[in-house]
């Protein structure tokens, strides 16, 4: 995740804390909730590159198991 803040554009986690702060202080909901919203859509790219490598494992496991079993069932 320190690597998505570090991009144009995003700003740190800080400044997003504080723009969060600034805007609750304000009374401004709409604000908060944008500012919440941007600072869970940051984590999804992260969440999918996760996914990803463990479907690639899974993946490669099954067919692990595929062969091998395939080997077993000739041996008989």
């Amino acid at each position: 995740m320190v690597s998505d803040v570090s991009k144009p554009g995003v700003g740190s986690v800080e400044t997003i804390r504080d723009r969060a702060r600034a805007a609750e202080s304000a009374g401004n909901p709409k604000a908060v909730a944008e500012t919440e919203e941007s600072m869970e859509a940051r984590k999804f790219p992260a969440e999918v590159r996760e996914l990803r490598s463990a479907d690639d494992i899974l993946k490669a496991l099954a067919r692990f198991f595929v062969v091998k079993l395939d080997r077993s069932q000739r041996n008989l």
